[in-house]
């Protein structure tokens, strides 16, 4: 199975979120390999749900959580919210970690999602981010190339890769200016399971071409 994941990041108002859904939906064709999935703004969960629920092998992935189960936390959705909309969730993007997310919340947050029957997906900038022990989806992406049109190459992803060392039973993505023109140069490693995408996924139709492509 392949995996193919939009993270849309801090974009989208509501009428833009529901723009793209509706292109997104009409474009979609059921690829019998590959689940797809949209990672919206915390606001646009719902509707993304609503949508996702019609189409086979589309679903919901949340792009953040909170380190905190329940209680009086103001503005923290916690996995326990999450839990009957997201089926997958996000955790340790670069962009979060920059911005002061530690390895304990990261770790804390991981056991949170799991003990909700969230999946979740673990990003790393490199093999000093990965958590020992660590079972499940691992996106590498290098922090320098993030939206810069210049991605890192294919024979240097798979060093990473291979000095994971994962376990058999863990799926690998990546991630990091990741088009409809270079994403086959990695499908030709089947240790590469899928994308986690971010510019390229912002426009629904060049989304549906990457998908094509897989």
């Amino acid at each position: 199975m392949k995996y193919l994941i939009a993270n849309l990041k801090a974009h989208k108002s509501l009428n833009e979120m529901q723009n793209w859904l509706q292109t997104f939906s009409r474009d979609y064709r059921l690829h019998q390999d590959v689940i797809v999935g949209i990672a919206p703004s915390t606001a646009h969960l719902q509707i993304v749900q609503s949508v996702t629920s019609g189409l086979q092998n589309c679903c919901v992935v949340a792009q953040s959580v909170s380190n905190e189960t329940q209680g009086s936390f103001t503005g923290e959705v916690t996995a326990q919210a999450l839990k009957d909309v997201a089926s997958y969730c996000i955790v340790g993007h670069s962009e979060r970690r920059k911005r002061g997310e530690t390895i304990d919340q990261i770790e804390t947050q991981i056991k949170n999602l799991k003990d909700n029957n969230i999946t979740p997906i673990l990003c790393i900038r490199g093999i000093d981010d990965f958590l020992k022990g660590y079972t499940g989806f691992v996106a590498y992406e290098q922090p320098e190339n993030i939206g810069t049109g210049h991605n890192t190459s294919a024979e240097q992803v798979m060093e990473v890769y291979k000095s994971l060392n994962l376990s058999s039973d863990s799926t690998f993505l990546y991630g990091a200016s990741l088009d409809e023109n270079n994403c086959k140069d990695y499908l030709i490693h089947p240790e590469i399971a899928g994308f986690l995408v971010g510019t390229a996924s912002l426009d629904p139709e060049q989304f549906i071409k990457i998908l094509e492509n897989i």
